[in-house]
């Protein structure tokens, strides 16, 4: 079962995915048993967190998560 985050400080992001990680992140979320959304967070924390992370990817991150 998929579990809600809590609403709390968090804002709406849409994104598009090509079907085959838009399933890779269903199963990750099915195998953690929280929300889809929960689990591009966690990747996007980690990605951002990364302290070799692409220059330019990190700029994009930073910019698209505000």
């Amino acid at each position: 079962m998929n579990k809600r985050q809590k609403s709390d400080n968090l804002v709406s992001f849409y994104l598009r995915l090509p079907a085959e990680l838009k399933d890779r992140i269903d199963q990750e979320s099915k195998e953690r048993g929280t929300s889809q959304a929960q689990v591009v967070v966690d990747l996007c924390q980690r990605a951002l967190d990364m302290p070799k992370m692409d220059p330019e990817l990190k700029k994009w991150l930073g910019r698209v998560a505000q």
